[in-house]
């Protein structure tokens, strides 16, 4: 079993060895907990999992270990990373981060609640200094 739709990761917690449990908040879905293995084929590089970014996330469901592996990522809107310019800026990431996650571990999927959350990443994501 897959499944494929956009999300964003929460939080991340390494596990024994290299592998690292994501929490993931997936548009449809809602919250997810999936593993990810470095260094294996279709590994996902740990650069890329950052919180506040938001994927087109592909995750298979391993019968075996009874949990969901990330088998891909995209980045979606062409952030790939955010910039910070001050901070302030950093200060707002930290705030929002945490907000996110406060309230998305516990919300079930929802499209109207995925594109607010979009729309304030991009804000995050713009690099003037008017703010």
């Amino acid at each position: 079993m897959f499944i494929k739709d956009r999300g964003l990761i929460l939080r991340q917690t390494p596990l024994s060895g290299k592998g690292k449990m994501i929490q993931l908040w997936m548009e449809h879905e809602g919250a997810i907990s999936a593993v990810v293995y470095p260094g294996k084929k279709h590994a996902v590089a740990p650069a890329a999992l950052k919180p506040l970014q938001l994927f087109e996330i592909e995750l298979h469901f391993q019968v075996k270990s009874k949990s969901y592996i990330i088998k891909e990522l995209k980045c979606l809107d062409a952030y790939s990373d955010i910039q910070f310019f001050n901070t302030v800026h950093v200060s707002v990431y930290h705030v929002m981060h945490e907000l996110v996650w406060r309230i998305l571990r516990d919300t079930p999927g929802n499209t109207e609640v995925f594109e607010i959350v979009n729309q304030h990443i991009k804000l995050l994501n713009q690099k003037t200094e008017q703010a």
